[in-house]
């Protein structure tokens, strides 16, 4: 199930309550959820507190071409540890 982070992150609490609901019900039927629009920390840690699966957004990386993958990567793996105090989700063993 794909998620938008920017509707969820900054919205009101029945937006989020949604947000959460949607995320649950996706996580009962056994789908991994990919929330879209990750584009500070602050929508990081969003995500990683509600124990969403995936995510992408310009905080992770911008369009690129397949060429920088490597470099990028290599990056990402340096910096990701730093970004969160923790490398697992909630509730992921």
């Amino acid at each position: 199930m794909k998620n938008s982070c920017r509707i969820a992150a900054w919205a009101n609490d029945t937006q989020r309550a949604m947000f959460d609901a949607s995320l649950g019900l996706a996580k009962q039927l056994g789908m991994e959820v990919v929330a879209e629009g990750v584009e500070d920390l602050a929508d990081w840690d969003f995500l990683r507190q509600r124990g969403c699966d995936l995510a992408q957004g310009y905080f992770i990386a911008k369009a690129m071409p397949a060429e920088d993958m490597p470099a990028w990567l290599v990056t990402w793996e340096a910096r990701r540890p730093k970004v969160s105090p923790t490398n697992t989700l909630p509730g992921a063993d």
